[in-house]
């Protein structure tokens, strides 16, 4: 029986989709190993289906070369299995987008997110009422250390299926910008809309991640601003979307929301950001040592643990420096540092220039705005987060990629831009 090109597309992205929607539930489990399958799905896109056009774009050949960067430093690297391991993650990911998708896959790829993203936030709710939930009743459907996630229950924290408070928070982002990007589809949000979008800012200030709710503003700023919605109405009222909530759960409708604040009141007198500036001056440290192409990627746990051994839970630091830009001048230097920049601000211009496009049209403008936001998602929350060392945060942004890629080569072939080189 001869498999349809539409069949194997929708395979990659069903594959796809249980990476970037996995976080720390059980769908975490082997999931680089799915990672390698998208890889080889795209192999198959490259050659058999003769998708090359992809390589033509200027944001896959940035792309390229990070990717060759991280695979010719994996013998300067001071831990070389980490820095090959990552290097073919991104391969594989970038490989992905060879397999030509069409406004139905991206449709398909976006309504799944949706569903989930609902999913996760009626169980963060869910936990609110049911401490015990998921560590005593649905215990094998997190993958997160059950003890962990009753410490932070303890102190008001929930992250409900997600399995842990920055993948929830992170998901909360991801589903505001898919509602705000509906604008697109009716030239206004309808009133379910806006429903969703207060249930999930009241599920992020559950999870009590001070950044991500940060972001969470500036995506709703980012709608108001691409928009052009110019009335006070209406910037008032997507502004309730925020405060509204805010002053609910604060005036205590939900007590437990407050931690949140309470984390931001903290956060504001200490001079450490949040005993963040230790591993930052470290990062400083390596980069000074080998400015130029740095010690691999992937490599700061390692190198800080023998010479600082620092002591975390009981065992040596693990968990990154929470800045990527940081980590990444240790680890690249100012080669790969620069590489990486470049190629995320050739993107983030590009997808914006193709959104104010005169003749995209209202479903090309969706995907676009989507595509923008998780970008800026991405690229903020790195500032504070782990992201671009999160397999299913590193393919959401991937998926950014891929939705725009969608978008320019439909511009493409209907003829409305007469060269693909330009983006």
């Amino acid at each position: 029986m001869k498999i349809s090109f539409r069949t194997i597309r929708r395979f990659a992205l069903i594959i796809f989709l249980t990476i970037i929607l996995s976080g720390a539930s059980v769908l975490s489990y082997i999931r680089v190993p799915r990672i390698w399958l998208c890889g080889i799905l795209g192999v198959l896109g490259l050659f058999y289906l003769k998708s090359g056009i992809t390589i033509r774009l200027h944001t896959s050949k940035l792309w390229m070369m990070w990717i060759a960067f991280l695979f010719i430093t994996i013998m300067f690297s001071y831990v070389p299995g980490n820095t090959l391991k990552a290097a073919i993650i991104y391969l594989c990911f970038f490989l992905l987008a060879f397999l030509n998708y069409n406004e139905e896959d991206m449709l398909f790829l976006i309504k799944i997110i949706r569903i989930c993203c609902i999913i996760f936030a009626l169980s963060i709710l869910i936990s609110v009422l049911i401490p015990n939930l998921f560590t005593d009743y649905f215990p094998f459907l997190i993958a997160t250390n059950t003890n962990v996630i009753r410490t932070e229950i303890s102190e008001g924290i929930y992250s409900g299926l997600a399995g842990e408070k920055s993948n929830a928070a992170f998901y909360m982002n991801i589903a505001i910008a898919l509602e705000l990007a509906m604008f697109n589809l009716y030239k206004k949000l309808k009133i379910k809309n806006y429903i969703y979008i207060a249930i999930y800012i009241i599920a992020l200030m559950l999870t009590g991640k001070r950044t991500l709710l940060f972001v969470s503003f500036l995506v709703i700023g980012l709608a108001i601003k691409l928009f052009n919605i110019k009335s006070k109405p209406a910037k008032i009222f997507l502004g309730s979307l925020v405060a509204v909530p805010i002053g609910l759960l604060v005036l205590g409708f939900i007590p437990q929301a407050q931690i949140v604040i309470k984390r931001i009141i903290q956060y504001s007198s200490d001079t450490t950001y949040n005993g963040r500036k230790l591993f930052w001056d470290f990062c400083l440290y390596m980069f000074r040592n080998r400015w130029l192409i740095g010690y691999g990627y992937d490599t700061f746990n390692e190198v800080f643990g023998d010479i600082v051994h620092y002591i975390y839970d009981g065992a040596l630091w693990n968990m990154y420096a929470h800045n990527i830009y940081y980590e990444l001048l240790a680890e690249t230097g100012v080669v790969g540092f620069t590489i990486f920049v470049a190629a995320a601000a050739y993107l983030m211009v590009k997808s914006i220039k193709c959104f104010k496009g005169k003749l995209v049209t209202d479903i090309q403008k969706f995907f676009l705005f989507f595509s923008i936001a998780i970008q800026m998602i991405f690229l903020v929350y790195g500032v504070t987060g782990n992201v671009i060392y999160a397999h299913y945060e590193l393919g959401f942004y991937f998926a950014a990629f891929i939705i725009y890629k969608t978008v320019v080569l439909k511009l493409y072939k209907d003829g409305i831009i007469n060269s693909v080189s330009k983006f």
